[in-house]
């Protein structure tokens, strides 16, 4: 029984830690189109409060509301989870996806700090 009761909380943490992942991607997918939660919401056909609520972590979109979302950003679903996993190729894979959002002064600035940061070693 015990045992059980692990798993359970286990499994809830998960699930809360994925439901933050999930509201904080959507803000900041959001917010990189420069369009507010009201304006979003009411081109989804939804009420105005519709994304607000999800980024605020009070409701959790259905599957086709998350298919509608993601085509309304841009992005594909296998993209906008592609931050929920800690390996390091979804981590380059994240961080492609994220330098294709910033401008070209934005891109060498963070090329300028990776190469400090690896003290300027040429890659193989």
């Amino acid at each position: 029984m015990a045992k059980r009761k692990i798993e359970e909380e286990f499994e809830n943490e998960n699930v809360q830690r994925y439901l933050k992942e999930f509201s904080s991607r959507l803000t900041v997918l959001r917010t990189s189109k420069n369009v507010s939660a009201r304006e979003m919401s009411v081109s989804l056909d939804k009420n105005y409060g519709y994304i607000n609520s999800i980024e605020n972590g009070k409701s959790f979109p259905s599957l086709k509301e998350f298919f509608s979302i993601c085509d309304y950003l841009g992005v594909e679903p296998r993209e906008f989870l592609s931050s929920f996993s800690n390996s390091d190729k979804d981590k380059l894979t994240d961080l492609h996806a994220r330098l294709a959002l910033l401008t070209d002064s934005q891109v060498d600035a963070i090329h300028s700090i990776v190469s400090d940061l690896t003290n300027g070693n040429p890659v193989m």
